[in-house]
């Protein structure tokens, strides 16, 4: 019995250490699906992310917006920032709940050397292409935004935000060893438990 509860209290201290490091954010980021304005071509998977101002009727401190060109439909996002003075290790998070959000799922964190921002969205529909492989002009594309998107950020001055790099996966990305092993280990203590009660 004594196992169990030294079981049971290493579960609750891993379940509440990763509840503290869920802090209120000082910078947030979401990728959206906006109207058509000024996007970067996007050609590849891997492409580089430059903050500047937002246009009018963007509530945010920062923009990009990128329209897919690859000929392929994303399913997933990393985007990958250094760690550098203007961010200064601060927490962060990621908002699939915006309005107009093309993923709904994510995955947040500064590595634990403190030297990388890794922000991982995924699920939802994905990004289709822009790109035709008919002969039709390429200069209009019907008023179709559907490959069109817009990465928005909060909390840190545009200018002075560090150039990223995002990189799109045609498939979607498998949850970390971590989190499965503190779901896991979650829901053997809760077994435990209950058989525990049962037994009495």
């Amino acid at each position: 019995m004594k196992v169990l509860r030294c079981f049971f209290v290493l579960a609750l201290i891993c379940g509440l250490t990763s509840f503290g490091k869920a802090d209120t954010a000082d910078f947030q980021q979401g990728v959206l699906d906006p109207p058509p304005m000024n996007p970067t071509p996007i050609f590849g998977p891997t492409f580089s992310i430059t903050f500047g101002a937002c246009p009018s009727g963007f509530n945010f401190d920062g923009c990009f917006e990128g329209e897919n060109e690859s000929g392929m439909t994303f399913k997933s996002l990393q985007i990958t920032y250094p760690n550098t003075p203007a961010l200064g290790g601060q927490p962060v998070s990621c908002n699939t709940t915006l309005a107009g959000s093309l993923f709904t799922n994510s995955i947040c964190f500064l590595s634990s050397d403190g030297k990388t921002y890794s922000l991982d969205f995924f699920g939802g529909p994905g990004l289709p292409s822009c790109h035709r492989d008919d002969d039709e002009d390429d200069d209009d594309d019907g008023g179709s935004s559907a490959c069109i998107f817009i990465i928005v950020e909060n909390g840190v001055d545009p200018s002075s935000f560090p150039t990223g790099v995002g990189t799109f996966s045609t498939t979607v990305p498998v949850p970390e060893p971590g989190t499965v092993a503190l779901l896991s280990t979650g829901m053997t203590a809760l077994g435990f438990i209950r058989m525990r009660r049962r037994s009495k």
